[in-house]
């Protein structure tokens, strides 16, 4: 008996204590800093999202702008697979709360995340790309 409660100690014992009990929505470096879980934090979320994808909107049509053909092709490619990707990701974080009220935060956090990740994961990308061929994006 002793060694089924030591074994289990070692088996939850680090669920109890780590990041299993932390979410998206309330991580400290979160864009909206809020004690309450209300319809302004909801709000607040959903606007941090749209703009981050306003954001990869921009950066992404500006690198298609300075691919080749065959580069385009590939981005257009690997942008729809992010996309499913990040639906079901999201889709899946949602799911872990039911038709619960933290369904939609954590959904809005995870589309946030996922994309705030993906605009740096361009930017590491095509960042010396966009330099070299900034000509062809034209005004700012």
């Amino acid at each position: 008996m002793i060694r089924l409660a030591v074994a289990a100690f070692f088996v939850l014992g680090p669920l109890l204590t780590t990041g299993a009990q932390a979410q998206r929505f309330n991580a400290p470096d979160g864009p909206c800093s809020a004690k309450i879980y209300d319809v302004s934090f909801a709000t607040c979320l959903h606007a941090a999202w749209r703009g981050q994808d306003v954001e990869l909107t921009r950066l992404y049509g500006d690198v298609l702008k300075v691919l080749e053909a065959r580069g385009q092709v590939q981005l257009r490619t690997a942008q729809r697979q992010w996309l499913k990707f990040r639906d079901a990701e999201c889709e899946a974080e949602h799911g872990v709360y039911e038709n619960g009220t933290a369904a939609p935060l954590a959904q809005e956090s995870c589309l946030y995340d996922m994309t705030r990740a993906r605009i740096a994961d361009l930017h590491a990308a095509f960042d010396w790309r966009l330099e070299k061929f900034k000509d062809r994006l034209g005004p700012r």
